[in-house]
């Protein structure tokens, strides 16, 4: 990697007494970045600055805020407060992904990506439990992969809604949605036993008003609309289930 300028600035406050506390705002700025890996290169770009505000409390706990990324058509911003940093790591804020041009990101992922997509994510997370709660809202315009059995799929606007919690419980999912030109669904889950006796409970509703925008992937012609609903639960160790399953079209 090569790069033409760095450039970081800090300021703020440090109080060494009973406890060390730590407070101020931070700049950073790459000016000039040349990956020798194109993939990184074309993602990347040639600029990326970051800034925001800090403070490390003596309770061991630091708060980000008004932090943000921001790269050529790409941008993150965030606010979070990191807790347990000498015990367990915690981590409970916000945050929020845009990306104007997904086709930078084609090499990276071997794909050739299209649209553009934005993301928020609110909640909490033990990395080291891997413990969760959290709401994500996914909306994308345009999307494509290069896949001609996906892309009729994607096209328009995809919007994804994802209400999830992870603990000693299990995980449940507490909402999910799916609103595309080609798919509607909405349904919730709960799976318990995830280091054991593993059981699933859940329902969902599907509605697909064109079906021949499946048959690239059906490797068929389709036709028509579909509207599903089913309820259920099941314990796949034992193969044991009880489902009930509405079908029209």
């Amino acid at each position: 990697m090569l790069l033409d300028t760095a450039r970081i600035n800090a300021s703020g406050t440090l109080n060494q007494g009973e406890t060390l506390e730590l407070k101020g705002d931070m700049f950073a700025a790459l000016v000039g970045l040349n990956f020798t890996d194109p993939a990184l290169a074309q993602a990347i770009g040639h600029r990326v600055s970051l800034d925001g505000l800090f403070d490390l409390t003596g309770d061991g706990n630091l708060q980000l805020s008004e932090f943000e990324l921001e790269g050529t058509d790409y941008s993150a911003t965030a606010d979070a407060k990191i807790s347990g940093l000498e015990s367990g790591l915690e981590v409970d804020g916000n945050a929020q992904v845009t990306a104007a041009d997904l086709s930078r990101f084609s090499k990276l992922a071997g794909q050739d990506l299209s649209g553009k997509v934005g993301a928020t994510v609110t909640g909490k997370g033990a990395p080291l439990t891997g413990s969760f709660d959290f709401k994500l809202d996914v909306d994308g315009q345009n999307l494509g992969t290069g896949m001609a059995d996906i892309d009729p799929l994607i096209a328009g606007q995809t919007k994804i809604a994802l209400d999830a919690v992870r603990d000693d419980q299990g995980l449940n999912v507490r909402r999910f949605a799916l609103d595309s030109a080609a798919v509607s669904a909405e349904g919730g889950a709960k799976v318990k036993g995830l280091g054991g006796a593993l059981s699933l409970d859940g329902t969902l509703k599907a509605s697909a008003p064109d079906l021949s925008l499946f048959s690239g992937l059906a490797g068929q012609d389709l036709a028509g609309a579909v509207t599903a609903s089913v309820t259920g639960n099941a314990t796949p160790d034992t193969k044991v289930f009880d489902i009930d399953l509405d079908l029209s079209g």
